[in-house]
């Protein structure tokens, strides 16, 4: 006998029965609908208590958040933004009776259940639609891992330690010797990404980045490029863009395109596992211009919205999104995974619940998982299924800074530091221990 238990994350319970040949299907409808075939208001009730308590677990980090929907006894109700003086507006209603139906699109097709929740519209029912099952690694010892698809996401564009400075993402100071050491977040990323990539798909695996160069946005061009090119067209227009504002654009503009072209990238992959990679600094030695002795590694998946932080639709979409499906879960496994094989493979401890971090308690919410914490950055927040958003070490740290500095290993003709090295491998190693589970 096959038996589908209770489970609030997919409340309609169906046992299946196989005798022989014959499939008998039972549907216990005692639980959660009258004889009349309406729905009881006890079972709701439970779905009411369950989502409110996970709401609260996972979401919600400040108590504005709280006016953007509402959970009650009939289903999920998710308010348009008002503008001020006016009333809030109903913008999307999941009543429990079509919960089921929401739930295995957003988990199985979010990018349908994005254009239902849009268009205000309730999805039926299919047959045969679910979530890709979890990658099993495969007995063929040459390629263990032929068929899984991962997508790495290097962060930010810097092409020049110049443009790092800009975009506020780089280590520039001198030791106490004298000696002058600089690097910059995005080489170190991409070259992180390109390394893991080549052993991945050395074991079957296919593997997309979301940036095909270190000095390229996600938008496959310089960012140099794509400003001229904005320059030009806004000419033709007739309006003038000086060069001096090239960086104020970038932030008003296109670092959001940047962000939109990588999560398009990834989420038409459809991957099993998504990597965003960044380099972290020590956020209690501003403005880093000094070494610290203290180094950590963390990871952040998406929820704990904030102040103002719903008032997008694709904003409120994913908040249900990740209150219906399991994605935060799966997320929080995997990045404990990865960041046990970082303190093992790395000697990199784990950022302790009893931190000195200051955006930790201002935006994070804690998990199950030590040093694993949901955020509510746009690259989590839109990117749909399993990933770790990735901080490995401090750049900062006294002893990183001088292996980061240490362009001492060769890639296809191009120098880098053995620890970026080091570091992708000990992400390979977490993947595939998560992979075992």
């Amino acid at each position: 006998m096959q038996t589908t238990l209770f489970n609030p994350l997919n409340p309609f319970t169906i046992i299946h029965l196989i005798l022989g040949k014959r499939l008998l299907v039972l549907v216990i409808l005692c639980s959660h609908f009258s004889c009349k075939g309406q729905p009881e208001n006890k079972s709701y009730k439970y779905l009411k208590h369950y989502y409110t308590k996970r709401a609260t677990k996972y979401l919600i980090k400040d108590k504005q958040v709280k006016q953007a929907f509402s959970i009650s006894d009939s289903g999920i109700v998710l308010y348009t933004t008002p503008e001020k003086g006016h009333k809030k507006e109903v913008e999307y209603y999941l009543p429990w009776q079509h919960l089921r139906a929401f739930q295995e699109r957003a988990a199985a097709r979010p990018s349908e259940a994005f254009k239902y929740y849009k268009q205000k519209r309730l999805p039926q029912l299919t047959a045969g639609l679910m979530r890709p099952a979890k990658f099993i690694i495969n007995g063929d010892p040459a390629h263990p891992l032929k068929g899984l698809r991962v997508a790495l996401d290097p962060g930010h564009i810097a092409g020049n330690l110049a443009m790092a400075k800009k975009e506020r993402k780089f280590i520039d100071l001198t030791l106490a010797s004298g000696k002058r050491l600089s690097f910059f977040e995005s080489e170190l990323a991409w070259y992180t990404c390109r390394v893991l990539a080549n052993l991945l798909e050395q074991k079957g695996a296919r593997v997309i980045l979301t940036r095909k160069r270190f000095d390229l946005m996600a938008l496959d061009s310089t960012y140099q490029q794509v400003f001229e090119n904005y320059r030009q067209q806004q000419a033709k227009k007739g309006i003038k863009v000086k060069r001096s504002q090239k960086w104020s654009v970038f932030f008003k503009k296109f670092r959001k395109a940047d962000f939109n072209a990588r999560v398009e990238k990834i989420n038409n992959f459809k991957p099993h596992l998504t990597m965003i990679v960044h380099y972290n600094v020590d956020g209690a030695n501003a403005p880093w211009n000094k070494p610290t002795p203290h180094n950590n590694c963390m990871a952040f998946v998406a929820g704990s919205f904030m102040k103002n932080e719903l008032s997008a639709t694709e904003h409120r979409f994913n908040f249900l999104r990740l209150l219906l499906t399991k994605d935060i879960e799966s997320s929080v496994s995997f990045s404990k995974t990865i960041l046990q094989q970082i303190v093992t493979q790395l000697n990199v401890p784990i950022l302790p619940k009893q931190n000195n971090q200051p955006f930790i308690n201002r935006a994070c919410m804690g998990t199950k998982a030590t040093g694993v914490y949901a955020r509510n950055l746009s690259m989590a927040r839109k990117v749909y299924g399993t990933l770790c958003f990735i901080e490995p070490l401090y750049q900062d740290n006294k002893q990183e800074i001088r292996a980061l500095s240490n362009k001492d290993y060769e890639l296809k003709g191009k120098k880098i530091p053995t620890r970026v090295v080091e570091v992708a491998k000990a992400y390979y190693k977490g993947i595939v221990a998560y992979l075992k589970k």
